[in-house]
């Protein structure tokens, strides 16, 4: 921050030694009236200040850098000045820092006291303005650590839901694998059914026809029974009339009961077939029966993965 951001009241000497003790700075009244007398309080009290507001103790300042004395060829002269060029510094800082653009090394080695209450006015106001500022600083730290464990809370839940979403992912995978092969074997069902149906459709042609013809033939052997009655009846009645052998009359009552047995027996065959053919229409119907829950059971799981993927996208 440049001396161009602070201005400053210039305190009177009462209110220099109030704020100064609010401070915890000791500088005594006198020193003030004749700074030039009082170097070394003066100094004290400029350590003081750099010490509040920069956190650079006075035991750091005067701790030489064994470091750089190393480089020196008599190192030992230089044990008091480099502190001392320390302390220089960092009050210099400290001033610019404040607002005493004009500050010197004067001011501290040949003190005046209109000087001397111009740089302490300066240093009480911006300690004054630390102390605001490092309120609003700790409050800010606080409320950033509070936002960082929200944050890392958040993150925790994110990092627990993104582990659930890939869980859901890879039990979707699953799902969709089951879903193809359950579509293919419903295809291959389908398939099946279209030849049965095929089947069924030639069987029930045939079964019809075959129904046709066991009707047709009963027709015929109704025919053919009512045809001998009648034979019969005539036989008797000419039996009377006519002297015929009884040898043609059995061959032909012989043949005539031979014709009837055939009938019977292709009427049976025929009902026989006709129940085979019903049988297996029985056993087609079925057989559609588990094909089409199979069909249902698919539009089941499809549906149920449209709401998982309706749930994730909400994720």
């Amino acid at each position: 921050m440049t001396s161009a951001a602070f201005s400053f009241p210039i305190l009177s000497a009462r209110e220099l030694c109030l704020c100064m003790t609010d401070l915890q700075i000791s500088l005594p009244e006198e020193a003030l009236a004749e700074p030039s007398k009082h170097k070394d309080a003066v100094r004290r009290c400029f350590e003081a200040f750099i010490e509040l507001c920069t956190d650079v103790t006075r035991e750091e300042l005067n701790q030489p850098a064994f470091s750089g004395l190393e480089a020196l060829n008599y190192p030992e002269l230089h044990e008091e000045s480099i502190p001392a060029l320390a302390f220089f510094r960092a009050v210099g800082k400290l001033m610019h820092t404040c607002g005493v653009s004009d500050f010197t090394i004067g001011d501290v080695l040949s003190p005046s006291p209109k000087r001397l209450r111009k740089c302490l006015s300066a240093a009480i106001n911006f300690a004054k303005f630390r102390e605001e500022r490092l309120l609003l600083f700790t409050e800010l730290t606080e409320e950033r650590a509070s936002t960082m464990e929200t944050l890392a809370a958040a993150q925790q839940e994110k990092a627990a839901l993104q582990a659930e979403l890939d869980r859901l992912k890879e039990l979707t995978a699953e799902e969709d694998a089951e879903i193809h092969a359950e579509r293919s074997a419903c295809e291959s069902l389908a398939e099946e059914i279209e030849v049965l149906n095929r089947e069924q459709a030639r069987l029930k042609g045939e079964s019809r026809e075959k129904k046709q013809l066991t009707t047709n033939r009963k027709e015929v052997l109704a025919k053919l029974v009512s045809q001998l009655e009648n034979l019969a009846e005539d036989r008797e009645r000419l039996r009377s009339q006519v002297v015929r052998s009884p040898a043609r009359e059995r061959r032909e009552m012989s043949e005539a009961e031979e014709s009837l047995e055939r009938e019977r027996a292709e009427a049976a065959e025929a009902e026989k077939k006709a129940k085979w053919t019903a049988a297996r229409l029985a056993a087609l119907q079925g057989a559609q029966d588990a094909v089409q829950k199979c069909a249902e059971l698919l539009d089941d799981i499809a549906a149920e993965r449209t709401r998982e993927d309706e749930a994730l996208q909400e994720l």
